[in-house]
Formats: C-alpha cells, sequence, structure tokens
C-alpha cells in the first residue's frame, strides 16, 4: 500500500546514514532474492520490509551486505552448512549481516572447522553457536581496523 511504501522509502533514504546508491543495490538484490520463485518466492510486501531492513543494516559498513546475505542464507540452508529452515537462515543470516560483510565469511569458516574431524569436531546443532560467536569478532576486527587508518 501507499503509506507502507512511503515509510520504506524514507527508512532506505531520510534516515539511511551512508551511500543510498549502494543501499539502493542492495534493496534491489534482497527483493529480486526474495521474490524469485527459484529462492524464497514470499510476496512483494513481505520481501519489501525484508530488503530494507537488511539494507539498512549496511549503513555501518558502507554497503555491500545483499550478495553476502544471499551467500549467508544459501549455505545456512545447504547440506554442506547447517541446514536450517528457511526461516532460521533468513534470522541468522540477518544476524551475521548485523557484524558486517566479511562475517558471513568468517561464519563459514569456523562453522566447517566447528564440525570438521581434524576440527573440533562438534555437532552441527553446538557448532553454529561456536560459529557466530567467532563471526561476531569481524565488527571489532573492523573497527580496530578503521581506528588505525584514522
Amino acid at each position: 500500500d501507499l503509506m507502507s511504501s512511503l515509510k520504506l522509502a524514507r527508512s532506505l533514504s531520510l534516515e539511511f546514514e551512508g551511500d543510498t546508491g549502494k543501499v539502493r543495490s542492495d534493496f534491489e538484490r534482497l527483493v529480486r532474492f526474495c521474490v524469485s520463485s527459484d529462492s524464497l518466492d514470499l510476496p512483494k510486501p513481505q520481501c519489501g520490509v525484508m530488503a530494507a531492513r537488511v539494507a539498512k543494516k549496511g549503513q555501518d559498513f558502507g554497503g555491500g551486505v545483499a550478495n553476502p546475505f544471499v551467500s549467508a542464507f544459501e549455505f545456512l540452508r545447504s547440506s554442506k552448512g547447517p541446514g536450517l529452515t528457511t526461516g532460521q537462515a533468513l534470522e541468522l543470516a540477518e544476524q551475521l549481516i548485523g557484524h558486517g560483510p566479511t562475517s558471513v565469511e568468517n561464519f563459514m569458516q569456523a562453522y566447517r572447522y566447528a564440525v570438521s574431524r581434524r576440527g573440533l569436531r562438534l555437532s552441527e546443532q553446538d557448532a553454529i553457536p561456536f560459529a557466530r560467536d567467532m563471526s561476531a569478532q569481524s565488527r571489532r576486527v573492523a573497527k580496530v581496523s578503521d581506528s588505525k587508518i584514522h
């Protein structure tokens, strides 16, 4: 509806503190992923809200969160990953993106190490919190790196 569309547009433009071109690109990529019958196949209004929420998380990192978000979702759903339900994978992918785009790769590496026979040999269920905690460090590392530049 018109009111929801206006609120969505406002949150991605006036209330966004970052590169609006990148957030637009992220938003469009996330909506395409969400409405695609090969992916989530959700209704457009629901996709718009989800895409705006995820794209807005990119403001702290200069944008560019759509592709890592999709990668996280696909890994979390796959048999090479934890094989989570769609809802669980969406929720965890959004949490990961909140720590920055690099947190997704860090999560995947930590998860693989945690379940590996040469690694920690954790169960899939125990590997998820371990990998999530490790990936949360991505934000701290990024902030330390940024502060050294200035």
